[in-house]
């Protein structure tokens, strides 16, 4: 519809969009730049010509699709400008390096124990979860009390036959439907809606996560023996992930001056700033390899 003219991505985004706020705006998102948002979501951003409406594309949080109204590039920046942003500068560049170890991180974790959604089990999953909304009562997020307790309970009822149906497979063993609802709990009930199975794979990957942390003493730690529940779970794997990104930085090539940092951060800053994004996220990776780095610092010299 919007692309036969019939329909505006802003009258359409109103009512289709699920987020409240989104919907509300016409689905406005403001200018964006290099990461601000998840790297899926961004490619489409700097893939899209101005005016146009881009396919319909994927990301860990479901299927979107975008339009992009106009771009705005940065004027190059003075030494002062430099100066006054170089924190922020350094900080994003950081962030990027964490979320792609992380990213990493979590693919080979998933991958080494094997965890693997059983179809059947997660159809099964998704049918009592959507019974279950019905009656005003989330099973993963039983926080409040709703008056249809009787409802709720007819659901649960009619559901014991499949309690120990296998939902999700970790290394040679399985959870059962009845072992994975207190998982769920640390799960977006957005996602868990929309994507059953998306929302059993990251219950487990916090799962397995947070027993690591245990297995590192990190449940003694101060900040998490303060939380209760689910937030002592969510601060330890947060306390657990931290201890493996705390010591990245960005690496400056050897025996260099105070000039020669600057300039040669003010060359990754540039690079960011006015490259297109694919280039960017290439030249991102870059940064991460010290032998290239090196030889562009050598070309650049």
């Amino acid at each position: 519809e919007i692309q036969s003219g019939r329909e505006s991505f802003y009258t359409l985004s109103k009512v289709a969009f699920q987020d409240t706020f989104l919907a509300n705006h016409g689905g406005y998102l403001g200018f964006i730049t290099f990461g601000d948002m998840v790297p899926e979501f961004e490619e489409m951003v700097f893939y899209t010509e101005p005016g146009k409406v881009s396919r319909p594309f994927k990301t860990p949080f479901g299927w979107h699709i975008l339009s992009v109204e106009s771009i705005q590039k940065d004027m190059l920046p003075s030494e002062d400008d430099f100066q006054i942003n170089r924190d922020r500068i350094e900080n994003k560049i950081r962030r990027v390096k964490k979320e792609k170890f992380l990213s990493g991180f979590y693919t080979s974790l998933v991958e080494k124990r094997k965890v693997r959604p059983d179809m059947g089990g997660v159809r099964a999953l998704s049918h009592l979860i959507m019974s279950s909304r019905i009656t005003g009562k989330s099973l993963a997020n039983n926080i409040q009390a709703y008056p249809s307790e009787a409802l709720f309970e007819e659901v649960l009822n009619k559901s014991q036959d499949i309690w120990d149906k296998p939902v999700v497979y970790v290394d040679d063993d399985f959870l059962s439907l009845i072992d994975i609802l207190p998982l769920l709990e640390r799960v977006p009930l957005a996602l868990l809606y929309r994507n059953p199975s998306q929302a059993v794979l990251f219950a487990v990957r916090d799962e397995l996560v947070y027993q690591m942390g245990l297995e590192r003493g990190l449940d003694k730690h101060e900040t998490v023996q303060m939380k209760k529940g689910v937030r002592r779970k969510d601060w330890l794997s947060r306390q657990f992930v931290a201890s493996l990104t705390d010591t990245m930085n960005i690496h400056y090539p050897p025996n260099l001056n105070k000039d020669e940092k600057n300039r040669y951060a003010r060359e990754v800053q540039n690079t960011l700033i006015h490259q297109t994004y694919l280039d960017l996220r290439q030249n991102a990776r870059i940064w991460t390899d010290m032998n290239k780095i090196y030889a562009h610092y050598d070309n650049i010299k």
